[in-house]
């Protein structure tokens, strides 16, 4: 479970286009709240509407994460990272949510600010408040699907179309106006003729996700009412080979994310604008093998105490008690 992505409808479905490590950043964002996500669905099956409230008043609230440049890029180009999260903020996003008994028409930056120290092998991202409903409002649907594959896919539009394909995954396919996927897409003037649009992005996602994915499409234009193409059916299959495959990268993950979790949740007791204690911290327990222990009780922490000073007052009463760090 913790190795999916559980991503709102109203995301897949956005009209909107970011680079393939714009979307890695993406990705990232959407992963560090799955657990937040999980507990509030708990909540709601049973019907605890104060629980549901609560927590997602704790999720819908400015966030901060803090991420390895390695996550992103190999040779830690930060530069090149900093670029596109730039970019990225000049790319807003608009939805509509409920709330309460008023609907909201929201506009938003995805990212509010980004940050990285001299020498520093982490890079810091702010989430505005106002991006986290659009990002996390499970309400109208979500999409599921897997985190290791959708970052390791390299075509921006291998990303796009596996996740809009993992929501009909269970369906076995879908079918769509030409319009509509182009617009899904963002392409505006791009690759109007046909043959440009199937040889740059159909044929390209589709040998990828082929490849590499654990699902994988077969598509099929149409002419309905028109001289030209305007429909699109895709007939959706299952890759068990390549799932065998992402179970084996999942395993190797799992360790980095539990790191990240543990150090931003230790950033709130030790900000490290003012020393590395976090991150030596941090590494201690991994190097002691208590980190997967740590971070369960962090998280837990996380999701049940609202007051900071309670949260920090409690974090160094573990890390002193349980773990003999001062």
């Amino acid at each position: 479970m913790a190795n999916l992505i559980f991503q709102a409808n109203t995301v897949t479905n956005a009209r909107y286009l970011l680079s393939a490590t714009q979307k890695n950043i993406l990705y990232r964002i959407l992963d560090s709240f799955q657990e937040d996500l999980i507990l509030i669905q708990d909540a709601e099956k049973k019907g605890d509407a104060e629980e549901v409230d609560r927590l997602s008043d704790l999720l819908y609230r400015e966030q901060y994460l803090s991420f390895k440049i390695a996550e992103f890029d190999k040779n830690r180009n930060y530069d090149f990272l900093m670029k596109s999260a730039k970019d990225m903020m000049s790319k807003p996003v608009e939805y509509k949510i409920k709330r309460g008994d008023k609907n909201s028409h929201i506009i938003s930056n995805l990212i509010s600010a980004v940050e990285h120290k001299e020498n520093s092998e982490y890079i810091e991202f702010s989430i505005p408040k106002h991006a986290m409903p659009f990002l996390f409002y499970l309400k109208n649907g979500f999409t599921t699907y897997q985190k290791v594959i959708a970052i390791s896919l390299r075509s921006k539009w291998s990303k796009r179309i596996y996740e809009i394909c993992a929501r009909w995954k269970d369906k076995g396919g879908y079918k769509i106006e030409l319009s509509e996927l182009r617009e899904m897409l963002s392409l505006g003037n791009q690759y109007k003729q046909i043959g440009e649009f199937k040889s740059k992005i159909l044929n390209v996602a589709q040998k990828e996700m082929k490849e590499s994915a654990d699902i994988w499409f077969e598509y099929k234009l149409e002419k309905i009412d028109s001289r030209s193409y305007n429909w699109i059916t895709f007939k959706i299959y299952k890759s068990t080979e390549n799932e065998e495959v992402a179970v084996k990268a999942i395993n190797k993950e799992k360790k980095s994310s539990m790191y990240i979790k543990t150090y931003n949740f230790l950033l709130q007791t030790y900000p490290n604008m003012f020393d590395t204690k976090a991150q030596e911290i941090t590494e201690r327990l991994e190097t002691s093998g208590d980190l997967q222990k740590a971070c369960t009780r962090f998280m837990q922490i996380h999701n049940e105490k609202e007051d900071k000073t309670e949260r920090i007052k409690l974090t160094k009463f573990i890390l002193k008690e349980d773990y003999g760090i001062i």
